[in-house]
């Protein structure tokens, strides 16, 4: 915001100095005081731009901050009611409605992240998603198959009453396709990174010293000159 009212302000002096020239030659011999009123007139013009421009991004700032805590007030609710409603084995409800609200509640939050206009408000959101789309991810498993077939026909009828119809198709196309990790979100892990080997050795004596062995079994292990591996300290 700062650089982009610099920048309209140098363009507003640069166009009041190429007025002037214009002038200049136009009325080379003007009344001063015309041209001073004129200075004046092209200064308030331009002050008048920078003022339009400044409240126009204001109302783009406001807009994007409304629309962006919408969007994440309405997932985070959606979210909130999808987990706290679970069958006892820590499942969440197979109704057809609970998922259904869920999954209506991804898309709400969706359009209105859609009408956040500032990139910066934008990537927050992402950001805010992405939170609460891995703690839903934590409870689904959806790489483990961890739900059988039979969960998704809904709750067994009780006496007396139909059967729920199951979760609807169109609810699981949202919800199992907004878990899944977006494909144009980089990972914030540099996958790359590893203990150095005096971290390693630290850990080894101080702790977490089950974290180190666990590193020490994931890397190999050095030979010594009887060429048989070296136990970790």
């Amino acid at each position: 915001m700062v650089y982009q009212n610099a920048l309209w302000v140098l363009v507003t002096i640069a166009v009041s100095f190429w007025v002037g020239v214009i002038v200049a030659r136009i009325l080379p011999d003007g009344d001063p005081k015309q041209l001073i009123d004129l200075a004046i007139a092209v200064g308030t013009i331009g002050a008048v731009v920078v003022a339009l421009w400044q409240s126009g991004q204001g109302r783009r700032e406001s807009r994007s901050r409304a629309y962006r805590d919408a969007a994440v007030r309405h997932l985070e609710l959606g979210a909130s009611n999808f987990l706290e409603n679970r069958l006892e084995n820590g499942r969440p409800m197979n109704t057809r409605r609970h998922w259904l609200n869920f999954s209506r509640a991804i898309q709400v939050s969706r359009r209105l992240a859609s009408r956040i206009e500032l990139p910066e408000q934008r990537e927050i959101w992402i950001e805010q998603e992405h939170l609460l789309r891995e703690q839903i991810y934590d409870v689904l498993e959806p790489l483990f198959d961890s739900y059988p077939a039979e969960y998704y026909r809904g709750p067994t009828a009780r006496p007396g009453h139909q059967r729920d119809p199951g979760i609807s198709e169109p609810s699981l196309v949202v919800i199992y396709g907004w878990v899944e990790w977006p494909k144009d979100l980089p990972d914030p892990l540099d996958r790359t990174t590893r203990f150095t080997e005096e971290r390693l050795d630290y850990m080894r004596s101080f702790g977490p010293r089950g974290a180190a062995q666990y590193i020490d079994s994931l890397r190999p292990q050095p030979l010594n000159s009887s060429g048989i591996v070296n136990e970790a300290g």
